[in-house]
């Protein structure tokens, strides 16, 4: 029996478009970053994705139509079938930012 990955969408608005999701614990009106520190040292933490025990990352395909190649996912909100831009825009400006990785 093959599997396939189901879509979740996010639409809590029911404008049949998915909806942004704001990671705001400080109540401060502006996304918090979110830390992965699982050794206690006040650093962020790799996380790495290692299924067949060689102490390597593993790649993970997104593999949709079965044809054992990677697939690209668009992001097609507007219905044109192009992908559409995300912008980051957290201080308001109508502008991109930069997101520090």
């Amino acid at each position: 029996m093959e599997t396939t990955p189901d879509w979740v969408s996010l639409d809590f608005d029911g404008n049949d478009a998915p909806d942004w999701v704001s990671l705001d614990f400080d109540g401060n009106d502006a996304p918090d970053w979110v830390s992965l520190d699982f050794d206690g040292n006040d650093a962020p933490d790799w996380v790495s994705l290692d299924f067949d025990g060689n102490d390597a990352p593993d790649w993970v395909s997104l593999d949709f139509d079965g044809n054992d190649a990677p697939d690209w996912v668009s992001l097609d909100f507007d219905g044109n079938d192009a992908p559409d831009w995300v912008s980051l825009d957290f201080d308001g400006n109508d502008a991109p930012d930069w997101v520090s990785l």
